[in-house]
């Protein structure tokens, strides 16, 4: 009775883990040098063309979002956007009886410019460094990696050049798939 009740409580504090760090939150801003004509997406958390600001962060949810927007210059813009996000670490078990918590995922800060030339897209730096001089990075990442493709498309009988480009900084990313409409 006495290694049973040994082997259960040892079975108890080795499956005792800390608990899971938090998922980082995504913010995501629109920058542009002269006004679009206007600007719509299919994400939630943007507001509508007519109440979108140029520098102000909107916070949004990791996921695939479709957007279109017309720039000062009549030019039509049209593709798709992706965010992910930092997860959080899993918690775990230090030692064999002290529970460790995992870190939170860090919060990422992603800037999509809305020019006549088409979309471009990149990390805010600034809030990034604000983040390390509150603490809570140790270093700041410098694995930060820019992807661009550029293909044909055919749509409705017209051949449209496609870009791609990918952001990965850390555990996170943010891509973009857009062409010329006109």
């Amino acid at each position: 009775m006495k290694k049973i009740f040994i082997i259960l409580l040892l079975l108890f504090f080795i499956s005792c883990r800390g608990e899971d760090g938090k998922d980082g939150e995504a913010y995501l801003q629109f920058k542009w040098v002269y006004s679009p004509l206007n600007y719509w997406d299919s994400n939630f958390f943007t507001p509508t063309d007519s109440l979108i600001y140029s520098n102000t962060f909107y916070k949004t949810n990791p996921g695939t979002y479709s957007f279109r927007y017309t720039a000062w210059d009549d030019s039509t813009w049209v593709g798709f956007y992706n965010i992910s996000i930092n997860s959080g670490e899993k918690g775990s078990t230090e030692n064999i009886f002290l529970p460790k918590d995992g870190k939170n995922g860090k919060d990422k800060y992603y800037t999509l410019k809305l020019y006549s030339i088409g979309p471009l897209i990149n990390e805010d730096v600034q809030h990034t460094l604000r983040e390390f001089e509150r603490g809570f990075g140790k270093r700041l990442e410098s694995s930060k990696k820019i992807y661009k493709k550029q293909f044909e498309i055919n749509i409705d009988e017209k051949i449209h050049v496609k870009y791609y480009e990918e952001l990965k900084i850390g555990n996170s990313s943010m891509s973009i798939e857009y062409w010329k409409i006109n």
